[in-house]
C-alpha cells in the first residue's frame, strides 16, 4: 500500500552536508539547482531504497534508485550507473528537503518505522521508462496541474475559458481542457479580460516565483510593491486556470505557480527600469554572442578531446569537507588552512573562491587562441559540464554524442539549451565573478563561525535578475541604477534565501574591491553594503551570461554596467518565441585555395569535421564564424591517421556542398606525393659556420656527424635540440668555443 508522509513520520539518516561530502562540490551545485527547479518527481521510498525520475537539461527523465539498507547509500542512476551523480544528489536533496512529497510503499499495513528496522522490500513490477519525458509539452504541464482538480472544477474552468470538453472519464475532461487552456489564442484573450488588478497580480507571482512556484503571500507583497491595492484578487486567476493554487504550502500561504504556458504569452512589464529617454549609449565591445558561444564551447570541448587540457587542482587537501558549500580556500591560503582548523584561532581567516571549471592555464591559452576574454572561456567550460556534456574527474572529458545533439539543434534550441544550462546550475558563474581575483568583493572565512548557504542565495538574485530581463521590452536602452534599486524592492518576495541572507550574514568578512572605496568592509546590514552586495550580483548577471549568450547590450563604465538594452532574444528567459531573423542561421563551411576553412558559429559540422580541424590551426574566432589554417605540419598528421588527399577533399567538399577548389586539391595531391619523402622536424637548432671549410673539419674531429639533421649551405646546418648540449660539451672539449643564442 502507498501513504504520504506527514512532517512526523520517518525522516532521512543523512543531511546536507553528507550529500556535499559524498558528491563533491561541483556535483552538489548542479544537484541542489537540479532539486530547487522541480526536477524531481515521483519520489518513493520503499524499506530499503529511495527511487524517483529526475529530469535533466535535456528534458531526459532518468529513474534514480538509491539503496539505503543499513544506512549505506547505494546509487544507480539510469544514465550515470552506480556514481552519487548530480541526478542521485538531486534525490536525495528532495527527500531532505521536501518529505511531503515523497511516497512511502510499505510491504504492509502498519505504522511508519525506522529505517533499520524496515523488511527487505522493493515492488519489482513497477517500470519506470527511462525515456519518458514530463511536461513535453505546455499542455502536458496543464493537464498535469489539472490532474489534482476534481472533474467539476475542470469543467468550470474550461466553460470560464470557452474551451470544450467531452467525455465522462477525468482523463479525457483532463485532456480536451488541457488542449484548450494550452492554446495560446485562448490564453491572449483570458489576459485581455483580465481588470488591471488581476494582470498586475499575475505579473507579481511570476516575479516572485524563484524556483518556478511561490506562495500567495509572497505574490501579494510583490503585488503592493508594484502599486496594487486593496485584496488581491488571486482566486479571479484561480478560477480561469492562469495559475495553480491547489493546497496549502509547507511553511504557510498556498502555492501558486503559473502554467508555463502563460508565462510565454505575458506582454512586457514596463517601469521595471528607467528608460534613458533618447540618450544613447555606446556599443558594447564584442563579445561571442548567441550562436558565437557555441563555437566557443566546441573549441574547449575539441581541445579537451584532443587531450590537451590539464586535470584540475585536487580540492580535497585536508579539512577540505568543512569548507562552506560552493567554495575552496584559496590556494594562497591552503598551506596554513590545516593548522587554523587545528588551533581553531579566534582570528585567523583564509580567502575563500569558487572551484576553477578547468585549471587557470588552460584558461588563459584557450583566451589567447580564441581572443575571448578568461571569465568567457570559464563560463563555456562550466556550460559544457552544465548539459552533461563533459565531466571532470579531474580533467575535463567530454562526450561526444552529446555534443553532437546540440550542434545538430537548430538556432533557437542551441540558444535556449545554452540558456537552460546557465540556470540549471544558477550562481556559479556570478559566484565566480563576484569573489573571484577580478571580482569586486574578497570573502575571507573564519572557520569558527557558521557560514549561511552563500551560493543558494546568489542563485535566487540570478534567478530574480534573469526574469525581470525577461519580462522587459526589448530595444530600448534602460538605466542600471533604477534596475538595481526594482532589484532591491522585490528580493524579499521574488529572492527570499538572498533577503534571509542579508539578515544572518553579519559574521562573513566581506571586503569591496570595487568602486567606490576599495577596501570597505561590507556589513550586509547596512543599507550601503547592501546595495553594493546587490550591484555586484546584478553587474554579474547582466555583463556576464546575459551579454555573452546574447540577450542583451551593455555599457560599462571603470567595472560597473551604467546602462543595458535588452534584446528580442531575451523573450527565451520567458519561455516565449521571437523573430528567427534575431539569431542568424548558421551558413555553409567554405573552404578556400589556400586550405584555410571558415565554420560558421553553431554548426553541427564543427564535429563532423573534428578529425580535420583538429589538425588545423585556428586563428580567428570572430561573430561570423571560426576560420581554420590547414598547413604542411596539420596535413602529415592527417596522413599519418590513414587520410589521403582525396579522402580529406571528399569530406570538406561534402560539408560545403560545392566541388573542392582546384588550387587547394593541388596542394593536397603535392603534399600527398610528397609524403615519406619530406620530413617535418620540431625543435631544431641552426648552426650557422665561419667558412666553407668548418663544416667537414668538425664532421671529422666531433660528434657532429651523428647529430647532423639537414645541410642547408656550406655555412649553415641543423640538428636536433636534444643532441645540442652534448654537441656543445664535444665542441669545448676540442678547442672550439661556439656563441650560443636563444631563438624562439
Amino acid at each position: 500500500m502507498s501513504r504520504t508522509f506527514t512532517t512526523a513520520t520517518l525522516q532521512p539518516f543523512y543531511d546536507e552536508d553528507d550529500v556535499r561530502r559524498l558528491c563533491g562540490l561541483t556535483v552538489f551545485a548542479q544537484a541542489d539547482a537540479m532539486q530547487r527547479a522541480g526536477h524531481v518527481s515521483d519520489a518513493q521510498r520503499t524499506p530499503d531504497a529511495l527511487t524517483g525520475h529526475v529530469r535533466g537539461t535535456w528534458q531526459r527523465l532518468d529513474t534514480v534508485t538509491i539503496q539505503t539498507k543499513g544506512n549505506r547509500l547505494q546509487p544507480e542512476c539510469g544514465r550515470h550507473g552506480a556514481a552519487l551523480c548530480r541526478h542521485a544528489g538531486a534525490l536525495l536533496l528532495h527527500w531532505l528537503r521536501e518529505p511531503a512529497s515523497v511516497d512511502i510503499v510499505e510491504p504492509g499495513s502498519g505504522t511508519g518505522h525506522g529505517i533499520g528496522d524496515l523488511d527487505d522490500f522493493w515492488d519489482s513490477d513497477r517500470n519506470f521508462p527511462a525515456d519518458e519525458e514530463i511536461d513535453a509539452t505546455p499542455a502536458a504541464q496543464i493537464a498535469r496541474f489539472l490532474e489534482q482538480e476534481t472533474i467539476a472544477v475542470i469543467r468550470e474552468i474550461a466553460r470560464r475559458r470557452g474551451v470544450r470538453v467531452s467525455g465522462s472519464r477525468k482523463a479525457d475532461v483532463v485532456r480536451d481542457a488541457a488542449a484548450g487552456l494550452a492554446d495560446p489564442v485562448n490564453i491572449d484573450a483570458a489576459l485581455a479580460g483580465l481588470t488591471p488588478a488581476e494582470a498586475l497580480l499575475l505579473d507579481a507571482a511570476q516575479l516572485s516565483s524563484p524556483s518556478g512556484d511561490t506562495t500567495d503571500i509572497r505574490a501579494f507583497d510583490v503585488y503592493r510593491m508594484l502599486g496594487g491595492e486593496g485584496a488581491p484578487p488571486l482566486d479571479a486567476l484561480r478560477d480561469l486556470g492562469l495559475v495553480v493554487s491547489p493546497e496549502a504550502a509547507y511553511y504557510r500561504g498556498r502555492y501558486v505557480r503559473i502554467p508555463l504556458a502563460v508565462v510565454a504569452r505575458l506582454a512586457p512589464r514596463v517601469g521595471l527600469a528607467k528608460p534613458l529617454e533618447g540618450r544613447k549609449a555606446s556599443d558594447a565591445r564584442a563579445e561571442p554572442r548567441g550562436l558565437a558561444l557555441v563555437s566557443l564551447l566546441t573549441i574547449v570541448a575539441q581541445d579537451a578531446l584532443a587531450g590537451a587540457t590539464l586535470p584540475r587542482e585536487a580540492f580535497d587537501y585536508e579539512f577540505s569537507g568543512y569548507v562552506p558549500q560552493g567554495f575552496v580556500v584559496h590556494p594562497a591560503d591552503q598551506e596554513r588552512f590545516p593548522q587554523l582548523m587545528r588551533t581553531y584561532q579566534s582570528n585567523g581567516r583564509v580567502r575563500l573562491v569558487v572551484p576553477e571549471a578547468m585549471p587557470a592555464a588552460d584558461v588563459a591559452r584557450l583566451a589567447l587562441q580564441t581572443g575571448q576574454p578568461d571569465e568567457v572561456v570559464e563560463f563555456a567550460a562550466r556550460l559544457l559540464v552544465s548539459l552533461g556534456i563533459a565531466g571532470q574527474s579531474p580533467r575535463l572529458t567530454v562526450e561526444p554524442e552529446m555534443l553532437r545533439q546540440l550542434l545538430e539543434l537548430d538556432a533557437f534550441n542551441q540558444l535556449a539549451m545554452l540558456t537552460n544550462g546557465w540556470l540549471g546550475v544558477p550562481g556559479w558563474a556570478e559566484s565566480s565573478l563576484i569573489f573571484g581575483d577580478g571580482g569586486p568583493i574578497r570573502f575571507a572565512w573564519n572557520p569558527r563561525h557558521a557560514v549561511p548557504a552563500v551560493t543558494t542565495a546568489i542563485a535566487e538574485g540570478v534567478g530574480l535578475v534573469s526574469r525581470l530581463v525577461g519580462r522587459m521590452p526589448a530595444g530600448d536602452w534602460f538605466d542600471a541604477a533604477s534596475f538595481i534599486e526594482t532589484i532591491e524592492k522585490l528580493v524579499k518576495s521574488g529572492a527570499p534565501s538572498l533577503a534571509t541572507f542579508r539578515q544572518s550574514s553579519q559574521q562573513l568578512d566581506l571586503t569591496w574591491h570595487g568602486q567606490p572605496r576599495p577596501g570597505q568592509r561590507l556589513a550586509l546590514r547596512a543599507p550601503e553594503a547592501w546595495s553594493l552586495f546587490i550591484r555586484s550580483i546584478a553587474d554579474a548577471v547582466l555583463s556576464g551570461p546575459l551579454n555573452w549568450l546574447g540577450l542583451l547590450d551593455v555599457q560599462q563604465e571603470a567595472g560597473r554596467v551604467t546602462a543595458f538594452r535588452v534584446r528580442p532574444t531575451a523573450a527565451i528567459l520567458s519561455g516565449k518565441q521571437f523573430d528567427p531573423g534575431e539569431l542568424a542561421a548558421p551558413g555553409k563551411v567554405i573552404v578556400a585555395d589556400d586550405l584555410s576553412i571558415v565554420v560558421p558559429p553553431g554548426s553541427a559540422s564543427i564535429a563532423e569535421l573534428a578529425t580535420v580541424l583538429n589538425a588545423c590551426q585556428l586563428t580567428k574566432a570572430a561573430a561570423d564564424g571560426l576560420r581554420y589554417q590547414l598547413g604542411p605540419h596539420g596535413l602529415q598528421g592527417l596522413f599519418e591517421l590513414g587520410m589521403d588527399a582525396a579522402d580529406i577533399a571528399w569530406l570538406l567538399s561534402e560539408e560545403t556542398g560545392e566541388p573542392f577548389p582546384k588550387a587547394a586539391r593541388k596542394t593536397l595531391d603535392r603534399w600527398w606525393e610528397a609524403y615519406g619523402q619530406v620530413r617535418l622536424y620540431d625543435e631544431l637548432t641552426l648552426i650557422e659556420l665561419g667558412d666553407d671549410l668548418l663544416l667537414r673539419e668538425l664532421q671529422a674531429a666531433t660528434s657532429l656527424e651523428r647529430v647532423l639533421l639537414h645541410q642547408f649551405s656550406p655555412r649553415l646546418i641543423a640538428v636536433a635540440d636534444d643532441a645540442v648540449e652534448q654537441l656543445i660539451s664535444d665542441l669545448g672539449a676540442r678547442g672550439y668555443a661556439p656563441r650560443i643564442v636563444e631563438g624562439g
